[in-house]
């Protein structure tokens, strides 16, 4: 008897699909992907303008955040996004709304990588804790956010 015709279904994208969804799932449930980074990987230097627009060299620290942000950093995070992107939204078609921007940087599935900067000014009169954010980065909407000076933020997450 001759072999049948018939073929199989091609299962190629169902199982790409499957595979995709146990790596997420592996990724989303790391308490802190850069734990196993060693720490040189997570010490930046940045040169930023100085108050006098003379160039400062910083270090910081790269940290990991789940959402939801501490409210002092997801709000110098919407800060910064309107600072540095409010206009070309303004122009644009969707329009600039510092809300909707909220919420996405709110959801549960967000992801950030801050980097906080240490305080380089032996002199200053401010608190030890002082900081600056140099960037964060939401893996919702791939935004990237840069420079902001604040208080330092509560410990790193540890969920």
């Amino acid at each position: 008897m001759a072999k049948s015709s018939k073929r199989r279904p091609n299962n190629t994208g169902s199982s790409a699909k499957k595979q995709l969804q146990q790596t997420l799932a592996h990724a989303n449930a790391q308490s802190n992907p850069l734990a196993a980074l060693p720490s040189a990987f997570l010490s930046v230097n940045i040169t930023t303008a100085g108050s006098d627009d003379a160039p400062s060299k910083k270090n910081g620290t790269i940290h990991y955040y789940k959402s939801p942000l501490p409210e002092s950093i997801l709000q110098q995070c919407l800060d910064l996004f309107e600072r540095n992107m409010g206009e070309m939204y303004k122009k644009s078609e969707w329009g600039l709304d510092m809300e909707e921007k909220r919420r996405e940087l709110m959801h549960e599935d967000a992801r950030f990588l801050i980097i906080i900067l240490e305080d380089d000014t032996a002199d200053n009169d401010a608190d030890d804790n002082e900081t600056t954010t140099a960037a964060a980065a939401d893996s919702s909407t791939d935004d990237i956010i840069k420079s902001t000076t604040s208080p330092k933020p509560p410990q790193q997450q540890q969920q």
